[in-house]
């Protein structure tokens, strides 16, 4: 029989007191429940209890008579006292049946968790081995980033306890003295059930940063839960990787750990796991997250629940909701999550998506993706559309256009490797990336080349909308509304005019319909109608569309009127000229203060746009205040 020393109850302790944890009363508690949580988090046979996650579990002291932590219980007769260089203190109260967490101490001193699938192990060794290696295998290609780091592993063919050793995740990532990283339950309780939007931006970004990282490694978690997510001040880190699709090869005992929370589980129609797979559980995870209920957002919203004014913008929660699409095709990528929470975060946050991450992100994957293409060639596509708009902000062009035209070129590959499985998801990335890449060759003067791409765009996205307007309508609009620029620009003046006044009724068709987030879009082709009409010399016509543009940007909720706040400011702008143009200069001024106000309450005074703007409003308001304005007949 094992039995435990002053010296063992003297570390454990210890280790309380290192990650500031409370004690509880001692009572006896059932040491496997019949639930999974994922990563041997904790959990019962009735609702998931509030544990922070493998790896930071609370210590307990096992003496007789003392009070016992919640969290951990003495460890058995039959467990073993050492598993490699770490010495085993004490057990997980809660978890797997199958895979047993232990509190253990590495010969440095550093506090870790071994998980063992020890039970398992006595009847079926092979798959216990199983267990093992796939988290090990995910936790090395996870590299400590966003995942617990791997501090040791053995997976013997025969005989020993197979096991794996990580890290500890604390709250503070940077002070292991501090008490353990909540999961999403804990984090949603310690909020009363409404969580900030600052935080829950924060949560989600890490979250599908998290994912697009795994994916972008040819890992698919497939197990994601609140309980997998832990949630430090920094970052977010995934647990529970043992039944892990790795390289698309799903794990054989996934109904040997049978995911608890149901609801976010797809229920794809193909055989394996897909990284799509994930993005709907993402989605599903912080929809519920956000209504502060753990079930089924689906079900819970039924036009008047808390997920129609959520607190978060409409663009970012049409996102969301897409990840539940039930084709997998149609949800977007964990890299376009991370994007639009990056978009949605501003300052700071979004700083994290900068252009030396992402172009270290391009090197790595450029280098998987040359030696297996169906693998990492969609993640690296969409590195390279993001890497170009960002090296395209900073004026760098030429290193804009040669990511723009690369993505354009893997895109191809993809498509034309895929078949017709993927006709449709990598037709629209392809036709996004052909709009992209038409304004990066607009930009270096290849005007020529430019209507060339968006026109290809345009045919690209007229099929896909013929098939499902509205998962394409909003992109073809924009192309469209691309497309007309380009072709004024080659003064096909009239062809230019039809391809507007198309992206103007697909705006008015998707307001109709009721989709979020339209009115912004609506607007700005109304704006570019206005301008085509001013090219054919129809004024009237101009201002009518125009000032239409003007009163929807007016009306946009707070939210949405932040993120196209230059569009707006652009549109009074023009509507201030054209009135100019009719010799209403007092009506031409009002609406030139209504540009100004626009920028004072949505500008970065320190942002190329916010100057840009404020010198086309002087430039507009000097004309309509100068004697030539105001001279007979002008």
């Amino acid at each position: 029989m094992v039995t435990h020393s002053k010296a063992s109850k003297a570390f454990l302790l210890g280790v309380l007191t290192r990650l500031g944890i409370p004690f509880a009363d001692a009572r006896p508690v059932a040491p496997m429940p019949k639930t999974r949580v994922p990563g041997g988090e904790t959990g019962d046979s009735t609702e998931p209890r509030d544990s922070a996650a493998a790896g930071t579990d609370e210590a307990y002291d096992d003496a007789p008579g003392e009070t016992l932590p919640a969290g951990w219980v003495e460890l058995l007769p039959e467990d073993p006292v050492r598993l490699g260089r770490f010495r085993l203190r004490a057990r997980s109260a809660h978890g797997w049946p199958h895979l047993t967490t232990y509190l253990a101490e590495d010969d440095d001193g550093t506090v870790t968790t071994v998980r063992a699938p020890v039970m398992l192990h006595t009847r079926d060794p092979g798959t216990a081995r199983d267990l093992v290696r796939t988290e090990a295998e995910c936790l090395t290609r996870m590299q400590g980033t966003h995942a617990p780091a791997l501090l040791g592993v053995a997976a013997p063919t025969t005989g020993a306890l197979p096991w794996v050793a990580a890290s500890c995740v604390h709250r503070r990532a940077d002070a292991p003295s501090s008490p353990p990283a909540p999961n999403l339950r804990a984090v949603l309780d310690e909020h009363g059930g409404t969580v900030p939007e600052e935080l829950f931006l924060r949560i989600g970004l890490g979250l599908t940063e998290a994912v697009a990282f795994a994916h972008s490694r040819g890992l698919v978690h497939g197990s994601l839960s609140p309980l997998a997510v832990l949630v430090t001040d920094r970052d977010v880190r995934l647990v529970g990787w043992a039944t892990a699709t790795i390289d698309g090869v799903d794990s054989a005992h996934r109904d040997v750990l049978p995911l608890s929370d149901t609801y976010l589980e797809a229920g794809d129609d193909e055989r394996s796991l897909t990284p799509q797979s994930d993005v709907y559980a993402v989605g599903a995870l912080l929809l519920a997250f956000l209504s502060g209920r753990w079930s089924d957002p689906r079900a819970d919203n039924s036009g008047h629940g808390p997920l129609t004014n959520p607190g978060i913008g409409p663009v970012l929660l049409r996102t969301l909701w897409r990840c539940l699409e039930h084709d997998p095709a149609r949800r977007p990528s964990a890299a376009a999550l991370a994007e639009a929470f990056a978009l949605a975060s501003g300052g700071p946050t979004a700083d994290r998506a900068s252009e030396e991450v992402v172009a270290e992100d391009v090197r790595r994957v450029r280098d998987l993706a040359g030696r297996d293409i169906g693998t990492y060639g969609l993640e690296f596509a969409r590195l390279l559309l993001t890497f170009s708009n960002q090296l395209a902000s900073v004026g760098q062009r030429e290193e804009s256009l040669a990511a723009a035209l690369e993505s354009v070129e893997v895109y191809r590959e993809l498509l034309s490797v895929g078949g017709n499985s993927a006709s449709v998801p990598f037709s629209s990335a392809l036709a996004e990336a052909l709009s992209n890449l038409s304004v990066r060759l607009g930009e270096a003067g290849r005007a020529g080349e430019s209507l060339d791409a968006v026109s290809e765009a345009e045919t690209l996205y007229r099929e896909l909308r013929r098939r499902d307007f509205g998962v394409f309508g909003a992109g073809h609009a924009m192309t469209l509304n691309n497309q007309s620029n380009r072709l004024a620009e080659a003064g096909r003046y009239r062809e230019a005019l039809q391809a507007i006044e198309e992206a103007v009724l697909i705006g008015r068709r998707r307001a109709e319909l009721g989709e979020p987030a339209v009115g912004g879009d609506l607007a700005r082709s109304l704006t570019n109608l206005g301008s085509r009409l001013g090219d054919l010399g129809r004024q009237g016509e101009a201002r009518t569309a125009v000032a239409e543009a003007t009163q929807i940007y007016g009306a946009l909720p707070p939210e949405e009127a932040r993120s196209v706040w230059t569009d707006h400011a652009m549109s009074l702008i023009n509507f201030a000229v054209l009135l100019g143009d009719e010799g209403r200069h007092d009506d031409a001024l009002s609406v030139v203060d209504a540009s100004f106000a626009v920028l004072d309450q949505y500008g970065d005074e320190r942002s190329r746009a916010a100057f840009e703007i404020q010198e086309w409003s002087r430039r507009i308001r000097s004309w309509l205040e100068g004697p030539a304005a105001r001279a007979p007949g002008q």
